[in-house]
């Protein structure tokens, strides 16, 4: 067992109160899973939807995006997935939470690479590939949102903008 601080005992009889161990509501399903799998970073919930692109919305299915706790060493390259029996064991949990008319989906989320063009210009003496080299890795780990120490924290939504105003004194 591990040990629990006051305040977290706190939260966590506020929020046993607020939902009674049933999922009604996204946050109902959001919250017990993070409780119930402290492997994962971050869930989010979406009602009356399920991945079939052709038809995504349907009412009475739920589908549950999870994004897996970062690696100690986050390789850029690697978008961070959770293995199907994990997923499985989500649906079945999430499952015993709700109703037995409601369908639950539980999925990695849909990563999308970008393409950088830009044009920069190197001082003379910053001529060498090594200088295009080590810019294209920090633009890597900058975009990259399981390596949040140095760019873009791990949110659902979020989209590139040409201009940053959250990380402009980053860039310059």
């Amino acid at each position: 067992f591990r040990s629990e601080s006051k305040e977290r005992l706190r939260t966590r009889i506020s929020e046993r109160l607020r939902h009674k161990n049933r999922a009604l509501l996204p946050w109902d399903y959001e919250h017990l899973i993070l409780d119930r799998f402290p492997e994962l970073r971050m869930v989010k919930c979406f009602p009356n939807m399920q991945s079939d692109s052709d038809n995504p919305t349907r009412p009475g299915h739920i589908l549950i995006v999870v994004v897996p706790q970062p690696k100690e060493q986050p390789v850029v390259h690697m978008m961070p997935t959770v293995n199907g029996l994990k997923l499985r064991e989500i649906r079945e949990f999430a499952q015993s939470l709700t109703s037995p008319f409601t369908t639950i989906e539980v999925m990695n989320p849909e990563y999308e690479q970008v393409q950088i063009r830009c044009t920069v210009k190197f001082a003379r003496e910053a001529m060498g590939g090594q200088y295009v080299t080590a810019l294209n890795e920090a633009i890597e780990q900058f975009l990259s949102p399981w390596n949040s120490d140095v760019g873009y924290d791990v949110r659902f939504g979020w989209n590139i903008r040409r201009r940053s105003e959250e990380h402009t004194s980053e860039l310059q």
